[in-house]
């Protein structure tokens, strides 16, 4: 076999255009989901590529194999440009139309090369010139993904003897007594993702939910009307709140080559899992993942990484059966494994992050599945859908909050959402590929509407003993307050401020604590 003429080229076309999707977020994706996604599709190239051979000549069939492979992963965005952009003379915007019109265009293609004489008679030149074009697309991909990646990450591994945590605790009561661990309350953090503040829900989408927010007073929760998140995303929230402060303002994170990064290494190590770990609490989980209390084992469809693949190729077509089928049975079970915990002889910290009601719309509000699946890398198709999904997790809630009652009555519960939701406008104003990040418009703070609903959130907490929580306290608090009464800590309490940035490092993030309190003023003038 001639190396030089043997055309490889529609393997390098398959290996680059998965590189090049890894390469924009390569520090959030693990090599071994890139490594299985470029094998499937290596497979399934290779076996394409022999069974070519058996019907026409192998170089003419590389052709169109390389035609195949770049228009392949055009597809999903060639959809997401007409759903953007609809054209009033055909609905381009649904699978069952622009699929036909698509795989029409492949085939015409591929019977224009299988029937061009010239390409027949420079077929050896073709497959040299395609096979270095090919070659040096995937130097450029592993090259961009190189120049991405945070080379730092490797220098991050450590070994450490015994129980010993990779952060050390921020605080530690050098004179308090030592608690018997059998007297501390259980404790359960659940976060529901987005999940809006009952003000939020009313004004913005027309929703009441006053008897889920009753519910969860007659249960003893104190329901804080109008909590707001200290972030506008989940890293930065959830990071924050389990580390007790504002990690944007860590100088650490200020020089850290992947700010992302940063903030991520936060979810498992942290003033809170740390500290609780100290007092002889076991520790469940589903962010850490070596945490063998939560078992339940995540689909490689749920992976971002994959998604995004699949969301970007033709796979599109099928992404409904490959995707939510995964997101509704990682969903029920997380909620299931709530509703069934049943706690041991020690104390327990049990902090959960479950993804609704954020998008994509996987439940109608009886758990049924919607006839039509909004992928969460398109467009917010219409406000009901989302509150279908809010009238789903607030049954769930009252569900679990009943059964964690029933089975460990002297519990501290916390239910809170992460953020708000912004609908629509998150992909104007804060999403990687929004307007804002695509014109990096760091510098630049969205409306006020927008981030009033960015901002409020869910905020409900039983205690059997009095936390002293103030009313308008921010979840980068909630734990100085809870540590302060059960610990007996002297945690002084942080302001309650909101910030904004672009989920798009480098960050710039911007104080609108003075805007959110005069939301109300300026949203009735």
């Amino acid at each position: 076999m001639n190396f030089k003429t043997f055309p490889y080229h529609p393997f390098f076309i398959v290996i680059f255009q998965i590189l090049s999707i890894a390469s924009i977020n390569i520090n959030e994706v693990s090599f071994r989901t890139i490594f299985f996604v470029l094998l499937i599709f290596l497979i399934l190239t290779s076996f394409f590529f022999w069974i070519s051979v058996f019907f026409i000549e192998k170089r003419l069939g590389a052709i169109i194999l390389s035609f195949f492979g770049f228009l392949f992963f055009l597809y999903g965005r060639i959809l997401d440009f007409f759903i953007k952009n609809p054209n009033n003379l055909i609905d381009l915007t649904r699978n069952k139309n622009f699929l036909p019109i698509f795989v029409g265009i492949l085939l015409l293609i591929s019977l224009s090369v299988f029937r061009s004489n010239r390409i027949k008679v420079n077929i050896d030149l073709i497959t040299n010139y395609s096979n270095q074009f090919s070659l040096g697309l995937v130097f450029v991909s592993i090259f961009t993904t190189c120049l991405h990646y945070d080379w730092t990450l490797l220098n991050k591994f450590k070994i450490f003897n015994g129980k010993e945590k990779k952060s050390e605790l921020v605080v530690l009561p050098e004179t308090s007594p030592k608690l018997d661990y059998r007297s501390n309350p259980n404790i359960y953090f659940l976060i529901f993702d987005s999940y809006p503040s009952q003000r939020i829900l009313k004004h913005y989408y027309s929703y009441n939910d006053s008897s889920f927010v009753n519910d969860l007073i007659l249960k003893g929760f104190d329901v804080n009307q109008n909590a707001r998140s200290n972030y506008c995303f989940t890293g930065a929230s959830i990071a924050s709140t389990l580390s007790m402060r504002y990690l944007h303002l860590d100088n650490e994170f200020k020089t850290a080559y992947n700010q992302d990064n940063y903030i991520s290494k936060f979810y498992d190590d942290n003033y809170v899992i740390n500290r609780l770990e100290s007092e002889g609490y076991d520790i469940v989980s589903n962010f850490n993942k070596e945490d063998k209390s939560f078992t339940n084992e995540k689909s490689l469809f749920l992976d971002d990484f994959v998604q995004l693949v699949i969301h970007l190729s033709m796979f599109r077509v099928i992404e409904k059966d490959l995707v939510v089928n995964q997101l509704r049975i990682d969903t029920e079970s997380r909620l299931q494994f709530l509703k069934d915990f049943i706690p041991g002889d020690k104390p327990v910290f049990v902090n959960m992050h479950i993804m609704i009601p954020h998008s994509p719309f996987i439940f109608r509000h009886d758990g049924s599945r919607p006839k039509y699946f909004e992928s969460a890398f398109g467009k917010f198709e219409d406000k009901d859908k989302f509150v279908e999904q809010v009238r789903f997790a607030s049954s769930e809630i009252i569900k679990i909050i009943d059964s964690i009652k029933a089975n460990d009555p002297n519990a501290i519960i916390i239910v809170q959402a992460d953020h708000g939701y912004g609908g629509d406008d998150d992909m104007k104003y804060l999403n990687r590929n929004s307007t804002g990040a695509f014109n990096d418009m760091r510098e630049r703070i969205p409306p006020l509407y927008y981030l009033d609903q960015r901002f409020g959130i869910l905020s409900a907490i039983y205690s059997p003993i009095s936390l002293g929580i103030k009313e308008n306290s921010t979840p980068v608090n909630l734990f100085r307050f809870i540590f302060n009464k059960l610990f007996n800590e002297n945690n002084d309490y942080l302001p309650d401020n909101s910030y904004f940035a672009l989920i798009k490092q480098p960050y710039i993030f911007h104080n609108i604590t003075d805007s959110l309190n005069n939301v109300n003023i300026q949203l009735t003038d």
